[in-house]
């Protein structure tokens, strides 16, 4: 047997000694690569949601600012009724 032949017969033993742990390896990375896919659905799901409240809040503070704005007019309009209400009793005496 000559050198080629021996280096041959070498580097097929190396590769079939590595071909389990090659194929394990490959199996870790095809699971590896699913839950990155799986965790990037789930960080575009968290987005899309995080957006969603984001809307949620911009309507809330819509609401409050409406809110305070009729609570203003209510409180104006309770103080010209408190006034003109002092007045008439003021007149009534």
């Amino acid at each position: 047997m000559d050198q080629r032949e021996l280096a041959a017969q070498l580097a097929e033993a190396v590769r079939e000694s590595l071909k389990p742990d090659l194929l394990e390896l490959k199996s870790e990375l095809a699971n590896v690569a699913s839950r990155m896919d799986s965790l990037e659905s789930r960080m575009d799901n968290l987005e899309s949601r995080m957006d969603q409240l984001g809307d949620e809040v911009k309507e809330l503070r819509q609401d409050v600012n409406r809110l305070t704005d009729k609570m203003d007019e209510v409180a104006t309009t309770n103080a010209f009724l408190v006034k003109d209400v002092y007045m008439l009793k003021n007149r009534a005496r």
